[in-house]
């Protein structure tokens, strides 16, 4: 019986994939944003990646500079690996007053959120690479949480 634990190490998914034909697993931490990449991506999706990458932090109000480090890291690493028109996705519980602004640290890419559920919500954010990002929704939220957006 397998147990979740095994799904955090890469050496899992190198061998799951491994005899796969028509897909190449690739493998590196998102917060690196290190290598040249060979192939570009239509679309990422994450789903409460970001959140595990956040769950040390203090405050939500007050990330700290690892923390907002982390973030740009992970974010470039999306662009790099996404084609000029690629869409990122993050599926998430956090609430937009505190991802929209986090996501707002990338500048080569539009910001939708979409909401789902009744009474215990939860977020899709879409991500477009080279779109020009909606005003009105950056100024919304940039002025609500501002110490995500603060330059490190």
């Amino acid at each position: 019986m397998e147990s979740n634990s095994q799904y955090a190490r890469m050496d899992y998914w190198d061998e799951r994939f491994k005899t796969e034909k028509n897909f190449e697993w690739l493998s590196e931490s998102l917060t690196l944003a290190a290598a040249p990449v060979k192939y570009r991506c239509n679309y990422g999706i994450l789903k409460a990646t970001i959140e595990a990458i956040l769950v040390t932090e203090k405050s939500a109000w007050e990330p700290s500079d690892e923390a907002l480090r982390n973030l740009e890291n992970i974010f470039s690493s999306i662009c790099r690996v996404l084609k000029p028109d690629g869409m990122f996705i993050s599926v998430s519980f956090t609430q937009p007053h505190f991802r929209i602004p986090a996501l707002l640290r990338e500048k080569n890419w539009s910001v939708e959120m979409f909401e789902f559920g009744e009474t215990f919500h939860y977020y899709v954010y879409v991500c477009k690479k080279g779109k020009d990002l909606d005003t009105e929704l950056r100024d919304r939220y940039s002025s609500i949480a501002k110490s995500w957006l603060r330059p490190l």
